[in-house]
């Protein structure tokens, strides 16, 4: 093939690349058939194209570039984005030279063998006898390079190839240049389609998990990555909150994160300066917590949700990638994250007021039975179910306390539809002594304040573990019920399902209730003495008479 047959082969494909590059919402697509045309036009061995658009330099001086995309046309193999550090290469003795050579000439070219000996490695490394380098602008702007190399022959390019080359990378940077708008244009569109669905979702009565793995699911339409979390501050005595999505084993890396982010450096300096967090490689980042399955994460992006000048929660991205996330993914995940806030809030809020009208209808329906003409132990099963209801636990208990034999009975329980795996034994009649059998402090029932007990608490006593054991109970609250300073018994709340946090509002509906369970006590009490009162009345009278009987007898004699 002479030269000029080979120039005009290689200007109808750079006429065909033209054509197919420009396409900005099919640029990836079709970069293959383009660099398929012009590599083998150009005879030549391979083209490499690297990303070097923020200039970060490494600690040696280097500078880093992203392998973005590679054409070999000895396998016919095409690679977008190499995986992991082995796209990574790091530009150093020949990189202010070559930056002079294509600042003054735009482009640099020759033999391996012309070349400085300390610039030789990287070529003989990898095979090249001859090397053509041609910027790539975005604007003003460097975004990086396309290389050509000839691993055949020491060829020397012609001015018309190397024409014809630049011509090709300014397509390139118009075709970035393109994709960018377009795809800025398909966010700005997903953007405002997740916000207008996170508007819905408040009015959907979803739990914030729900409403979370709604977000997340939303979000993997807009942003690429590997696993995603949203965590939240916890407020007074709520437990911390967190939902991953991606991970292997998520319930096992949700139960971690929840003790480990507690103490993240890096979410306490977030809640500080309520700045976003971005990091190319996490096993650089400062204060960076490992948690089960993220052993092969490698870009980490994190922004803080913000409501009334507070962090509230932090929305979290992670690859597996090295440095994949970008500034503009860093703006978007920002931008989402004040309207995340915004809706999980208002779902708090919601959720805030659905318990207080709960715990009013609840309070108010243990009143009303309280001063219905229902028996004792029919008012204190209708409590227990509303203790146990109320808050959604796995069994509730009221037990009275009978003083003169030093004894407690169990007089009403409630047992769960969905308890755990095992088989619930009831407990109702059960009398044990009191407080000799009581396992644990009963000085909370003496100053009238309720308790809670965790099973994996360190101080928790031996005893009273085997015996929370014994019944599968992870967590237990108990109420005291005290009228006057009278104490009448105590109420217990058992969560076996799992560790329980109660939280403040679930505790003051608790205790509304057990209140009303002490009431009933008290009534039953002075409706006995009333009783006795009565039947004494009524005795003294009968006695009265009978003694007025007998006196109007004696006086006929």
């Amino acid at each position: 093939m002479n030269r000029l047959t080979s120039q005009n082969e290689l200007l109808a494909a750079y006429i065909y690349a033209s054509q197919q590059l420009l396409i900005a919402n099919e640029f990836e697509e079709r970069l293959p058939q383009a660099f398929d045309r012009i590599g083998k036009a150009l005879d030549a061995t391979r083209i490499n194209v690297y990303r070097q658009e923020y200039q970060e330099y490494l600690d040696d001086g280097s500078i880093k570039a992203w392998h973005e995309y590679s054409w070999r046309s000895y396998n016919d193999n095409f690679l977008i984005r190499i995986p992991s550090e082995q796209g990574i290469i790091h530009y150093k003795t020949r990189t202010n030279r070559w930056d002079s050579i294509i600042t003054q000439q735009g482009h640099v070219q020759g033999i391996t063998a012309d070349f400085p000996v300390e610039e030789r490695p990287f070529m003989e490394a990898n095979r090249i006898l001859s090397i053509l380098i041609v910027p790539i602008y975005i604007g003003d702007v460097r975004w990086g390079i396309i290389g050509f190399d000839d691993c055949e022959y020491e060829r020397v390019w012609s001015d018309v190839e190397i024409d014809i080359l630049k011509g090709l990378a300014g397509l390139m940077g118009t075709a970035i240049a393109n994709g960018r708008l377009y795809q800025a244009e398909q966010q700005a569109r997903q953007r405002a389609e997740l916000i207008r669905d996170l508007s819905r979702l408040i009015g959907e009565n979803l739990s914030r998990a729900d409403i979370v793995q709604r977000i997340l699911q939303k979000l993997k339409q807009i942003i690429t990555f590997d696993t995603s979390s949203v965590y939240l501050v916890p407020r007074g005595s709520e437990s911390e909150f967190i939902t991953v999505s991606g991970f292997a084993d998520q319930e096992t890396t949700m139960r971690e994160a929840k003790q480990l982010l507690k103490n993240s450096p890096i979410l306490y300096k977030m809640s500080q300066d309520l700045q976003s967090v971005i990091s190319p490689d996490v096993r650089h980042l400062d204060g960076w917590i490992w948690v089960p399955g993220a052993s092969d994460l490698r870009s980490f992006v994190a922004a803080p949700m913000v409501y009334r000048k507070r962090m509230i929660g932090t929305l979290m991205l992670d690859s597996k990638q090295v440095d994949f996330f970008q500034e503009s993914d860093l703006h978007l995940i920002e931008t989402l994250a004040q309207h995340v806030a915004i809706t999980l809030e208002n779902t708090r809020l919601l959720e805030t007021a659905q318990q207080e009208v709960a715990q009013k209808t609840a309070i108010l329906e243990a009143s009303t039975a309280v001063s219905s003409s229902l028996s004792l132990n029919d008012i204190l099963a209708e409590l227990a179910k509303q203790l146990g209801q109320g808050v959604d636990a796995t069994s509730a208990y009221i037990v009275q306390l009978q003083p003169e034999t030093e004894t407690a009975v169990i007089v009403a329980e409630y047992i769960s539809p969905q308890p755990p795996a095992h088989k619930f034994v009831s407990s109702l009649n059960l009398v044990y002594s009191f407080p000799h059998d009581y396992i644990g402090d009963v000085t909370w029932l003496d100053k009238g304040i309720p308790y809670i007990r965790h099973i994996d608490a360190s101080d928790l006593p031996e005893k009273l573990r085997k015996h929370m054991q014994l019944y599968d109970g992870k967590s237990v609250l108990s109420l005291p019920l005290v009228v006057k300073g009278q104490a009448f018994g105590y109420a217990q709340i058992w969560q076996s399902r799992h560790r329980r946090i109660f939280t403040e509002q679930q505790v003051s509906l608790c205790v509304g209730i057990a209140q009303q369970a002490a009431i009933a006590f008290e009534n039953s009490a002075l409706f006995t003495e009333q009783e006795q009162q009565l039947r004494l009345s009524k005795t003294l009278q009968q006695v009265g008479s009978l003694l007025t009987a007998s006196l109007k007898l004696n006086e006929l004699y």
